[in-house]
């Protein structure tokens, strides 16, 4: 909210808005955008991804080596601080949820996830948002400020929690 980019666009937007209404957009915008993760949460939502991963697959298959080399990245990502962004085939939602899911068990940084908007509802949106998925538009059309300060929190999560671990679905 503080970045030069967000607050030229608040200026614009103001002379058309006025700056209070602008200004809170902005906040809702942020608030609304922004992943939640709650690290005592993770054991129980993982215990629930388990439970309802066994109901819906007879087996899920992982390749060893590949879990291995995955993880040796995810390492080095963050002893180096650099960020790591895994863009899965997204065939279904459960990519996402067993990738946390591998990284839960493999003691690896939880990934920030970019889930579409229309998974932020009631009960499961706070589920998702506070197992670290954030929630963002599919299409942003001419919203200037929405635009920039998606831009802004995606430049946030690489620079400042390199330690996370991002996917982009």
């Amino acid at each position: 909210m503080s970045s030069k980019a967000v607050q030229e666009v608040i200026q614009r937007e103001s002379i058309q808005h006025g700056y209070r209404k602008t200004n809170a957009r902005a906040q809702s915008i942020i608030t609304d955008l922004m992943a939640k993760p709650k690290e005592n949460f993770l054991r129980p939502f993982a215990f629930s991804v388990e439970k309802v991963l066994h109901r819906l697959y007879s087996s899920i298959h992982v390749v060893e080596n590949e879990l291995e080399r995955l993880k040796s990245y995810a390492l080095r990502a963050e002893k180096e601080k650099i960020p790591l962004i895994l863009l899965p085939t997204h065939k279904s939602h459960v990519d996402y949820l067993v990738i946390s899911l591998l990284f839960y068990h493999t003691n690896i940084s939880l990934p920030f996830i970019a889930a579409g908007e229309n998974l932020n509802i009631p009960i499961l949106g706070k589920l998702l948002c506070s197992s670290g998925a954030f929630f963002i538009r599919r299409e942003f059309g001419s919203d200037r400020l929405y635009r920039v300060i998606f831009e802004e929190y995606i430049i946030s999560l690489l620079e400042y929690f390199k330690i996370y671990l991002v996917i982009l679905i």
